[in-house]
């Protein structure tokens, strides 16, 4: 989903943003795994507060690969309908400093992008049911899957801070059931398929929707929540004689 282009140095390309999802007052932080074709590249943490109202939503990201070394943390405020009101990003990728701001007041979002010596400001459209949603980002994920639980996908937007960045449509389909263990207990496991800007992403969650696993549109990504394991579906047994 996310490709800065000319916006943020190429460095940028492969930019990690978290907003954390919806949670009661209180709730514990969300850990998750970051993974390329099984093997271990990062790290997210999703954590919700709720006060006089409303919300702050903070996360961090951190991902290690050859070529590429981050961390970035975000905050996200929001109204007591679950607006987005403000968003802020910062971080360091390869030692390039980046900061994004986020203002919603629809139909209008102001979006502000600071890198190096340089900065831009654009106006798209504003929604109230709005998620700012980079690549390998499951606590982005799980605030869609909050969302739209709240209130079903019509509706549901997310920008994309792709060259100048974009506002996109979200569809969400249910799939299948699978099966999982989840600290240690068997779980039944909803599959759900998000399409983002003709981008599809594999979700996986709980009964209660909230986000444990999610294979993403990168070759060989997944993001797994601590303490969870999906259980892949058994393949037919082939036929006697063969």
């Amino acid at each position: 989903m996310l490709r800065m282009g000319s916006v943020l140095p190429a460095a940028l390309g492969v930019l990690l943003v978290s907003i954390a999802g919806v949670a009661p007052a209180g709730a514990a932080p969300v850990r998750y795994g970051l993974s390329q074709h099984g093997q271990p590249v990062g790290s997210a943490v999703c954590h919700v507060e709720e006060h006089n109202g409303g919300s702050t939503a903070t996360a961090l990201v951190r991902l290690t690969m050859d070529g590429l070394r981050y961390t970035l943390s975000t905050e996200v405020e929001r109204d007591a309908q679950q607006q987005l009101n403000a968003a802020t990003l910062s971080g360091t990728v390869n030692d390039d400093a980046v900061q994004m701001n986020l203002t919603n007041q629809p139909p209008t979002l102001t979006v502000q992008v600071r890198a190096g010596s340089g900065s831009t400001t654009n106006t798209l459209d504003g929604h109230a049911r709005l998620v700012l949603l980079a690549d390998f980002d499951p606590c982005a994920l799980e605030q869609l899957l909050a969302l739209e639980a709240a209130g079903g996908s019509r509706d549901l937007w997310a920008f994309v801070p792709h060259q100048n960045g974009s506002v996109e449509a979200v569809q969400i389909s249910t799939l299948r059931d699978e099966a999982g263990v989840l600290d240690g207990k068997p779980v039944v496991v909803h599959h759900l398929q998000l399409t983002v800007a003709g981008a599809s992403t594999e979700l996986f969650t709980d009964e209660g929707g909230h986000l444990l696993q999610a294979e993403l549109p990168q070759p060989g990504f997944a993001a797994v929540r601590e303490s969870f394991t999906l259980t892949p579906p058994q393949k037919p047994a082939p036929p006697a004689g063969n």
